[in-house]
C-alpha cells in the first residue's frame, strides 16, 4: 500500500515538472543555463574585505635633518581572505575647529612637505589571512628642514575588485591609516593661548549645555592640552571637578573640546578652567560665573512648596480657632 501511494506521488511530480516545461516552452520565456565562465563569484562583505589591524595606530618621533632614519608597522589581516595591500604616503591638516582632518591626494612636489621625504620599502603586498606584515617607512629630511611639527598618514589599502565586495559596500576596499607626528629638532616654540570660553550667562536648562573651550596653538609644534574644571556653588559652597580630556591642537590651529558639565542644584556658579601643555607644563586659567536656574526643576519646586502650604495652613487654622476659643472660655 505504501509503495504504491509513493509511485503515486512520483509520477504527480514528474507530470508537474513536464507542464511547467511545456509552458515555458509556449510562452517563448528563455531558460537560463550558467556557464562556468558566468559563474558568479562569492562575495566578501565590506567589514571582512578591510579587516585590517595596525600598529601604531599613531607614531611620534623625531627625525634630524639630513639623516636618514626607519619605523616600522605590523599590519595583520584578520579575515578569511587574502588581501592584495597598497601603502602610501599622504600629508594630513586640521580641516575645522571640531577634529576634522584634510587629507590632500593630489601630488605636492614641495621638498618640505612630508609625502616628499617619507618612502616605503615594498609598498605592494599580498597580505595571506590571519597572518601579520611589517611595513617598514624611512624618513629622509632634507638638511635645511625647519625646526617644527610635520604631520602624515601611512595608509593602508586593499585593492579588490567590485565583484568580490557585497553589493551594499559604500565603496570598493577601504584604508587603514597610522598618523605620524613627527618633529624637527631646533628652535621649538611650545606656545598656546586660551582662545575663548563659551557658556551662557543664564542657564535654564536642564541638562546644562555643553562647556566649550577654544584652544590657540601659537606654536609650531602640535600641543596637547589638558585639565579640568572647578565648578563652586556660590551659594552652598559645595565645588566639584571636571575632567578636560587630553586633545592634540595642530601649530597655528584652533582646536574646540566640549565638555559636559553635571549641575544639579539652582544657584550661582563659579566655573575656573585650568589647562596644561607642552613639555614644561605650562599653565592657562580662565574664570567665569553664570546662573543655572533650570525652569523645570524650579517649577517643580514651586509646585510642591504649594502642595505642602495647602495641606499646613488648614491645620493651622484649625489650631488657631481652638486656641482663640480657649482664650475667650477662660475669660468668661
Amino acid at each position: 500500500m505504501f509503495e504504491n501511494s509513493l509511485k503515486i506521488e512520483n509520477c504527480k511530480l514528474k507530470i508537474i515538472c513536464i507542464m511547467m516545461l511545456l509552458f515555458l516552452l509556449f510562452f517563448n520565456i528563455p531558460i537560463n543555463v550558467v556557464n562556468a565562465d558566468d559563474a558568479v563569484l562569492p562575495t566578501v562583505d565590506q567589514v571582512e574585505a578591510t579587516a585590517l589591524t595596525i600598529s601604531p595606530s599613531i607614531f611620534e618621533g623625531v627625525v634630524t635633518q639630513g639623516k636618514t632614519s626607519s619605523q616600522v608597522f605590523q599590519l595583520k589581516n584578520n579575515s578569511g581572505v587574502p588581501l592584495p595591500i597598497k601603502c602610501y604616503i599622504r600629508n594630513f591638516d586640521a580641516s575645522d575647529e571640531e577634529g576634522g582632518v584634510a587629507i590632500p591626494e593630489e601630488a605636492d612636489t614641495t621638498r618640505y612637505s612630508p609625502r616628499s621625504w617619507i618612502s616605503i620599502a615594498s609598498p605592494d603586498f599580498i597580505l595571506q589571512p590571519q597572518t601579520s606584515h611589517e611595513v617598514t617607512i624611512k624618513f629622509n629630511p632634507p638638511k635645511d628642514l625647519p625646526p617644527g611639527g610635520y604631520y602624515g598618514i601611512l595608509f593602508a589599502e586593499p585593492l579588490l575588485p567590485e565583484s568580490f565586495l557585497d553589493v551594499s559596500s559604500l565603496q570598493v576596499g577601504g584604508r587603514l591609516g597610522s598618523l605620524l607626528f613627527l618633529v624637527s629638532p631646533g628652535d621649538i616654540n611650545e606656545k598656546g593661548k586660551i582662545a575663548s570660553v563659551n557658556f551662557p550667562r543664564f542657564v535654564f536648562s536642564r541638562p546644562a549645555p555643553d562647556f566649550n573651550i577654544r584652544f590657540e596653538n601659537q606654536g609650531n609644534v602640535h600641543l596637547r592640552p589638558a585639565g579640568k574644571i572647578t565648578l563652586t556653588n556660590r551659594l552652598t559652597k559645595k565645588s566639584q571637578t571636571v575632567e578636560v580630556p587630553e586633545f592634540t591642537t595642530l601649530p597655528g590651529k584652533t582646536r574646540q573640546q566640549r565638555i559636559k558639565l553635571n549641575v544639579v542644584w539652582p544657584g550661582l556658579y563659579r566655573s575656573d578652567l585650568e589647562l596644561k601643555y607642552g613639555q614644561d607644563h605650562k599653565i592657562l586659567r580662565s574664570t567665569s560665573q553664570f546662573y543655572y536656574l533650570p525652569t523645570t526643576s524650579i517649577l517643580l519646586a514651586g509646585a510642591v512648596l504649594l502642595l505642602l502650604l495647602a495641606a499646613v495652613i488648614p491645620k493651622s487654622r484649625q489650631r488657631l480657632r481652638k486656641s482663640a476659643r480657649a482664650l475667650f472660655a477662660s475669660k468668661g
